[in-house]
């Protein structure tokens, strides 16, 4: 990198608020009915901290308290567990207090920085889909504007499935979901 080129900017995101999310949930229950209604796994900008948050609502989907040992275990079972980075991070994560009521605040954060972080694809998206385009009519121009338009809504809206896969690649089955929705107050 040339002296005069600045380096790449980071796609925003907040750590801190994360990790206050995910803390909630390995204390609370409570914490996971109000964060599952703002964040999915794909909110968070660290990877590992979006599986965490899906082993959390896999636990809970079964019915259980996910406790760090259950969340340890069902990462474990998946063999994620060092991918997410092992034990000693989760014992560091979950041993840190976490102020009342301080996770609606910090879902939204996350929440907030993933619309972001979709938005700037979006206009990357965009950005190629105008770059270059010769002989415009009205008709290529109003398809121009359509996609634009798409990308855009898609980028920041809100509603998304919460009801979390039992693991990548596989639905839950009909009782998990069922479990997860009524502990959520849900009616199937």
């Amino acid at each position: 990198m040339a002296e005069d080129e600045t380096p790449p900017a980071q796609p925003p995101h907040d750590l801190e608020a994360e990790k206050t999310v995910l803390r909630a949930m390995l204390h609370s229950t409570e914490a996971i009915a109000d964060i599952v209604e703002l964040v999915c796994h794909d909110d968070f900008y660290h990877h590992a901290h979006g599986r965490i948050h899906q082993a959390i609502l896999e636990v809970y989907a079964l019915g259980e308290d996910p406790d760090l040992r259950s969340v340890i275990d069902r990462l474990a079972k998946h063999e994620e567990l060092a991918d997410v980075g092992g034990h000693v991070y989760l014992h560091r994560l979950a041993g840190e207090p976490v102020g009342m009521d301080a996770w609606v605040e910090a879902a939204g954060t996350v929440q907030g920085m993933a619309v972001l972080r979709r938005m700037m694809v979006a206009s990357a998206r965009i950005d190629d889909l105008v770059t270059g385009v010769t002989g415009v009519t009205a008709d290529t121009v109003d398809r121009l504007i359509d996609t634009a338009e798409a990308e855009i809504f898609a980028a920041t809206s809100s509603y998304r499935s919460r009801i979390p896969q039992a693991h990548p690649g596989r639905q839950p089955g009909r009782k998990a979901s069922a479990a997860l929705r009524s502990r959520r107050g849900v009616r199937p």
